[in-house]
């Protein structure tokens, strides 16, 4: 297994979460209480509670408790969101070369989880809609869909009125283990967000095909394992890249599986020629 795939470098801690749902103008957070009795052994007459953020007391019931927060806050949406259901690190981080970077990775205690950081700036006030967190779900599915058809069946049952995420530091029972989040992305824009989804939706999904034909389980034969000279070439010269050549190796990358090599050297290609990126490095490689 490859370590740090993902970069935890910036954890993203309970008081950093608060302030976040204040910034969205949250003040009463709606949650789910896995069990009515607390790991503290606080007793609940409801499963479902509201914290004042504005009480030192919503910190200690988001970090002591086996706890869930909805996504959907009255026509606030904390993000959009995947429950990545795998362990293997490496798998999940090839699964989310898929999509847009997540703007927070989540270790639940048992999996995965991706959030998306989304600003409605197609909206006067800033609030959504049902029907507009539909859509960019049914997107995030239909990507995630063709290679794990079971995770985007239960990723698509997620309504407004269901969805829930685990919050930092709050208590996972079924491990005993605590949550973690680690910002990794940035916060989007709702019209770029869509269009970036649009972008890398596979091709068989925009043309009515099968959506395997387009993905990395394609029938299309490997190349040979000793590649022409310009390709070594340009592996060899990654740093020096135009966007062309850059371009050109991502093809390759994917049919002779470097796709891990790619990214590497792409992060300090793209510091020396940030004027050449047109697109990010995950978004080239799932359109190759």
């Amino acid at each position: 297994m490859i370590e740090n795939l993902f970069d935890k470098s910036q954890e993203f801690t309970d008081k950093d979460f608060i302030a976040w749902c204040k910034s969205k103008k949250i003040k009463n957070l709606k949650c789910l209480l896995a069990y009515k009795v607390s790991k503290l052994g606080y007793k609940e007459k409801s499963p479902i509670v509201y914290l004042d953020l504005d009480k030192e007391e919503a910190l200690d019931r988001l970090n002591s408790y086996d706890i869930r927060v909805y996504l959907w806050q009255n026509a606030v949406l904390l993000g959009a969101w995947l429950d990545i259901d795998l362990e293997d690190e490496t798998e999940v981080y090839n699964l989310s070369l898929l999509f847009p970077k997540p703007t927070f990775l989540i270790q639940t205690g048992r999996h995965y989880a991706f959030l998306w950081d989304i600003e409605n700036d197609e909206s006067e006030d800033g609030l959504w809609t049902e029907e507009e967190y539909n859509e960019i779900r049914n997107l995030l599915c239909k990507i995630l869909e063709g290679k794990y058809p079971n995770l985007a069946s239960e990723n698509r049952s997620k309504t407004t009125g269901n969805a829930c995420i685990r919050p930092p530091y709050s208590w996972n029972s079924k491990s005993n283990t605590q949550v973690k989040w680690f910002k990794i992305g940035t916060t989007y824009k709702k019209s770029k967000f869509l269009e970036e989804l649009i972008f890398v939706l596979p091709q068989g999904e925009k043309q009515g095909k099968n959506i395997e034909d387009f993905t990395k389980t394609s029938s299309i034969s490997p190349l040979p394992p000793s590649p022409c000279g310009l390709i070594n070439f340009l592996w060899e010269n990654f740093i020096d890249l135009k966007y062309e050549g850059w371009r050109l190796l991502s093809y390759d990358a994917i049919l002779r599986k470097k796709e891990y090599e790619f990214l590497e050297k792409s992060k300090e290609w793209e510091k020396i020629h940030p004027d050449k990126v047109e697109q990010r490095p995950h978004y080239r490689l799932n359109y190759s």
